[in-house]
């Protein structure tokens, strides 16, 4: 981070698949939170998940009041989230869950607690129905699969994946060979306005695995 600061990075806090026991963060995210919050090329983002939209609105924005009650010692603590990564949103459109993601991305954006940029994320981990594209967060990772699952997309579905536009565009992509990895990052760049690729192929969100340098180096590239 500190060696690319042209280099945009959003970090997902997720203490406990969600931001844990209130009122603060333990003892090791309260160390770090601050050295992420003072990097200008960084967005922490708190994870909640709203399992499909099974759960209700208020038990989800009970864990975003968690998040945003970390900022009570005011912006210089440096122990504060600037967004919300929603994780298990819905592809398929209905009323309910247009509302419900809708109320939720409202909540969000209006809550004082939340600093900074206030990003939105959905994670439906697959393209949306056009439907839930009318009224879209700042961020959706359209596709968050093994790098063999991505080799594999048909016609139909890479050209869909293609013409969505890049523009608040995220993909994940774990599995991936480290000689692949330079040209997955070229090929999706163009595709998506964030990426995460590893080769990791368990635990992809708890370490870096070898290939991070080959990642960040693609990305910096011109």
């Amino acid at each position: 981070i500190a060696d690319n600061p042209d280099l945009q990075f959003i970090v997902v806090i997720n203490p406990n698949s969600g931001p844990g026991k209130p009122p603060a963060p333990d003892e090791n995210y309260a160390r770090e939170l601050p050295k992420l919050n003072g990097r200008p090329n960084v967005t922490t983002v708190g994870y909640v998940r709203t399992k499909y939209c099974k759960r209700t609105v208020d038990e989800v924005y009970e864990e975003v009041e968690v998040y945003s009650g970390w900022s009570e010692g005011g912006e210089q603590s440096g122990i504060f989230v600037q967004g919300v990564f929603m994780d298990e949103v819905p592809n398929h459109h209905s009323e309910h869950v247009e509302n419900y993601l809708n109320v939720l991305t409202t909540k969000i954006k209006e809550n004082p607690g939340i600093l900074g940029k206030k990003l939105v994320i959905h994670n439906p981990g697959t393209i949306p129905d056009e439907a839930l594209t009318n009224t879209r967060p700042d961020l959706t990772a359209v596709f968050e699969e093994s790098y063999a699952r991505y080799n594999a997309c048909g016609p139909n579905e890479d050209n869909a994946l293609a013409v969505y536009a890049r523009e608040g565009c995220t993909y994940i992509l774990h599995s991936v060979p480290k000689d692949k990895i330079r040209h997955v990052v070229k090929e999706l760049r163009f595709r998506a306005e964030y990426l995460f690729v590893t080769s990791l192929k368990s635990h992809f969100y708890e370490s870096f695995g070898e290939s991070w340098p080959a990642f960040i180096e693609a990305m910096v590239e011109e």
